[in-house]
């Protein structure tokens, strides 16, 4: 089975997620999108709030790869958006504003910005039949203007997953993050927040 065809089959699992948990993502629905020729997306550094020492770096990684499974999305190389955060003598976890983010998309030509916080972050113990817990907060910008397209925000647990199908907890944190993601990125795009050409 090739690359796409589990990225697919990934897809699918976080949409039948999405939708059958309760816990599904909590969507702000902020604007309106159009269908774009230009889908690139720059996905700022998370801001990292939680205990984990690297979660920020975690949160923003998985995230970039659930959004590179999408058909018609490209988004930009981490190492470029951390380059021109150089260039520009922005901190690392700084959100860019007005002039500083017209300047990051120009230069990397991208017409949405992503933008997150990592509320929680926790690994899981079993010796003490603790569970990972990870929560997100995203957001989807046009990187013209500014206007949030879309705010969501999501928690998971990694026993969820065993309730819903039966095949033994997530057990990792990173794992349970690559869900959140995959989740919230499916959530957008069954809500239409991005549509793109494909």
């Amino acid at each position: 089975m090739g690359q796409k065809h589990l990225a697919v089959g990934g897809l699918f699992v976080a949409v039948l997620l999405a939708g059958c948990v309760t816990g599904a993502p909590r969507t702000e629905k902020l604007a309106t999108a159009t269908i774009l020729d230009n889908c690139r997306l720059l996905v700022l550094p998370f801001i990292n709030e939680s205990d984990a020492p690297n979660a920020g770096v975690v949160a923003t990684r998985v995230f970039q790869a659930a959004l590179f499974q999408i058909a018609g999305i490209a988004s930009i190389p981490e190492g470029d958006v951390r380059t021109l955060y150089r260039q520009l003598r922005l901190p690392p976890t700084s959100l860019p504003e007005g002039e500083q983010r017209r300047v990051l998309a120009s230069r990397l030509d991208a017409a949405f910005l992503v933008r997150g916080r990592v509320v929680t972050m926790t690994q899981g113990k079993a010796s003490q039949q603790k569970e990972p817990e990870v929560a997100l907060e995203v957001a989807i910008v046009k990187s013209d203007d500014g206007r949030v397209m879309a705010s969501t925000y999501h928690r998971r647990k990694g026993g969820e997953y065993r309730k819903l199908l039966h095949f033994g907890a997530v057990q990792t944190v990173t794992e349970l993050t690559r869900l959140v993601a995959e989740e919230i990125v499916a959530r957008w795009r069954a809500e239409g927040v991005l549509r793109c050409r494909e």
